[in-house]
């Protein structure tokens, strides 16, 4: 009897639950190993999306409600996706590795994998080598075609506005991205033809898909300092609580980034002018943020969310600058200067949306956002001569105001096709005033408005090829006003409609993207704006009042087999906007610093990328991209030669049971970009990293910047040749530290909730 119990036992432990509780049961390896953060997600026998869950960190879920479901499916990155029937679910499921081979090389799941979906490119991360990088900075550089700040701000290299999305929502600010931990990054997608949804400007579209929790508590704390010939340093701290129907985030955070920069400037102009400028510039950056963050999922009908965002930057410079200069004018051999810097820049971002589902054919959703900024910035220069002793005193203050309203609808008439439709306005105001000489410069106002309207249309061809199109139409209008001066009131309006398409699709084990697409590029309202900003005794930046948008062409095609993708570009832009260098007209011995347009700019562009796992131990990433661009100069009387850009990079992964190391580098070749050329350049970093007592404990060591590189340009406008030697001090040692104290369950038991404190 006592054995037959105790078989009873068993057999009831290891067998999944039913009923009202619905399904518990255990996920693990091959070798019988608990897979945690493994996504189970329920579908009806339509494959209607239901519900979903995550197992925990001993490979347990739960889902509750099966009378609905048909099905339940499982998939982790590094493992093959399966469906389990409900119907006799068993008390476990076991998960099978997904090994790839191509060309007789076994890239197995651990390490990223490059994929394209639908004409984007997708790169896992969850699982990944990828995933136990510090921050999410140096993930997102390893995205073919990106570069990426520590801080998590990504360009994309060729230029272009690279908009980013976490979970389907909008990053607000760079702080966002500072907030993710990699291990919280399911994957990453990156979208070079986004359509005509996000605006005319938008070239590319990231977005980061994060792993779904549930009924969880979370608190993070974090804490750095980078050391070179300055000191900076930093915390943050996040809260989280997410349950399947509720998610609350509240993020904090300062920093203290100090940076030191010297410039050499050396101009010379026919006949005999020569200018030297030779400056030293130390600068204290204070930057406070805080973010709370709302969402409602009620039901699978109905989300709704409202962020807000809070930042104050601070900015202290002092430079000393040596400017010689031979004109024939004795009086001004030599000016020495010192100057100091005060920025104040206070915002407040407020956010909301609503999606609504009355079908699953059927989406609904409205966006909303309201932007207030101040900028307050005050510039003292004391200069000093054989003929001149005198203070300059600068002083500029502006206030912006942004309003901006989306709503969007979509319908699914088939598996097959679907049609998107939406709207933006959007409201844009601005007052300046400036000051020199506590005398009033510039009184001016800056308004645009902008409405717009879209619609895109998806059609699968086949099970393997897909097409998709679409229109936006744009009316803008904006207007420049002068109360000092009314007749410099400057207002335009536009009228445009831009297109999109791209045709997706495989043959064989390729996968093959062709997309076309036209937008434009506005001038910012500081570009527009009367104000002009002291440099040095010879050299004055302005803004531009006269500037007007860029219009722009594009063709793309992208390839993908395996872990290879592979790109080509073209771009046409028709009123060119880039820097122009000029004389003074009210100083013949001085040089004005702003932007213009050009009339016709090309621009073809190749890349190329690779991921692979040669080995347990050695993993490769390489990259490379050409670029070759023309700018028409012949308005300005300008003779603007094209020089080809080449940039490479290659990492390199040694992990052992005992420690990681990585080795970095890139070259960046000679450069001709607008009326600038520049030297090449090469930079190399290395970093070593370990776990230690069970992951709980994370060291992190990095050398950046070890060769020292700088940025040396030069500029040759008419009979002005100017050398410009940049180098701000980015040689340091990163020292991160992250523990993650003792597990607590959520009070469903389903999840853990951890706490880590980090050093970087």
């Amino acid at each position: 009897m006592r054995h037959f119990l105790l078989l009873l036992t068993i057999a009831l432990c290891t067998s999944p639950a039913w009923g009202q509780q619905g399904i518990k049961a255990l996920v693990l390896d091959l070798d019988g190993k608990p897979l945690e953060y493994c996504n189970v997600v329920g579908y009806t026998k339509d494959s209607v999306f239901m519900r979903g869950t995550i197992t925990d960190s001993l490979g347990r879920f739960t889902i509750s409600n099966v009378d609905s479901l048909f099905y339940l499916r499982f998939s982790s990155l590094g493992y093959a996706t399966q469906d389990v029937p409900v119907l006799n679910f068993p008390a476990q499921v076991r998960m099978a590795p997904e090994n790839i081979a191509v060309d007789g090389v076994v890239v197995e799941g651990r390490r990223p994998r490059l994929t394209m979906e639908r004409g984007k490119l997708k790169m896992n991360v969850r699982g990944t080598i990828l995933s136990e990088r510090p921050h999410v900075g140096k993930v997102l550089s390893q995205i073919p075609g990106l570069t990426a700040e520590n801080n998590g701000e990504a360009s994309l290299i060729g230029g272009g506005t690279l908009v980013t999305f976490i979970d389907g929502r909008k990053v607000l600010s760079s702080d966002e991205l500072q907030a993710l931990d990699p291990k919280d990054i399911e994957s990453i997608t990156l979208d070079r033809a986004p359509g005509t949804r996000y605006g005319s400007g938008v070239r590319a579209v990231l977005n980061i898909r994060t792993v779904h929790r549930f009924d969880q508590i979370s608190v993070l704390a974090r804490s750095w300092v980078d050391f070179n010939h300055l000191v900076s340093y930093g915390a943050n701290a996040q809260v989280g609580y997410y349950t399947k129907t509720t998610k609350f985030l509240f993020f904090i955070r300062h920093r203290d980034d100090r940076e030191l920069k010297t410039e050499l400037m050396d101009a010379k102009s026919a006949p005999f002018k020569q200018l030297l400028v030779r400056r030293i510039d130390t600068t204290r950056y204070l930057k406070d943020y805080a973010r709370a963050q709302v969402d409602f999922l009620p039901n699978e009908k109905l989300s709704t969310g409202v962020r807000y965002n809070f930042s104050w930057n601070r900015e202290t410079a002092s430079d000393l600058t040596r400017t010689q200069f031979n004109p024939g004018h004795a009086a001004w051999e030599r000016v020495d200067a010192t100057g100091d810097v005060r920025g104040n820049s206070p915002s407040h971002h407020v956010s909301g949306y609503v999606t609504y589902k009355p079908t699953k054919d059927w989406e609904i959703e409205l966006n909303a956002d309201v932007f207030a900024r101040d900028m307050r910035r005050h510039q003292l220069t004391h200069e000093r001569s054989a003929a001149v002793n005198r203070d300059i005193n600068w002083k500029t203050d502006a206030h912006y105001l942004l309003w901006q309203l989306s709503p969007r609808v979509s319908y699914s008439f088939t598996k097959e096709q679907a049609l998107e439709a939406g709207a933006d306005i959007n409201h844009i105001t601005g007052d300046r005033q400036q000051y020199k000489e506590n005398r009033m410069s510039v009184d001016g106002r800056n308004g645009e408005a902008l409405y717009a309207a879209y619609t895109n249309y998806t059609y699968a061809l086949s099970e393997k090829w897909n097409l998709s199109a679409g229109l936006r139409y744009e009316h803008a209008a904006s207007r420049l006003s002068d109360a000092r001066v009314p007749a410099n009131d400057v207002s335009r309006t536009y009228d445009n409609l831009f297109f999109s398409g791209k045709i997706s699709g495989q043959i064989g084990n390729a996968m093959h993207v062709f997309d076309v697409s036209s937008g434009t590029q506005r001038p910012a309202l500081e570009d527009l704006s009367n104000n002009s900003y002291y440099s040095s005794r010879f050299i004055l930046q302005e803004s531009n009042p006269k500037l007007i948008p860029a219009k722009i062409y594009r063709a793309n095609y992208a390839f993908n087999y395996g872990p290879i993708f592979a790109g080509l570009s073209y771009r046409y832009t028709r009123d060119h906007i880039d820097h122009l260098i000029h004389q003074n007209p009210n100083d013949p011995d001085g040089y004005v610093f702003a932007k213009a347009n050009f009339k016709h700019h090309h621009s073809g562009q190749a890349m190329l990328g690779m991921q692979m796992s040669l080995a347990k131990w050695y993993t490769i990433d390489i990259s490379g991209l050409a670029q070759l661009e023309r700018i028409d100069g012949k308005q300005y009387g300008l003779a603007l030669k094209a020089r080809p850009l080449y940039y490479g990079k290659i990492s390199q992964t040694f992990s052992f049971s005992w420690v990681n190391f990585e080795i970095e580098y890139a070259y960046q070749s000679p450069l001709t970009a607008g009326t600038f050329e520049a030297r090449e350049q090469h930079t190399l970093e290395a970093s070593v990293w370990r776990s230690f007592f069970k992951d709980r404990l994370y060291v992190y060591i990095e050398a950046s910047n070890i060769l020292a590189a700088r940025d040396v340009a030069y500029t040759r406008v008419g009979g002005l040749s100017l050398l410009h030697d940049d180098y701000r001090d980015s040689r340091k040692i990163e020292l991160f530290i992250r523990y993650r104290f003792n597990k607590a369950t959520s009070k469903n038991r389903t999840s853990a909730a951890s706490e880590s404190i980090d050093r970087l």
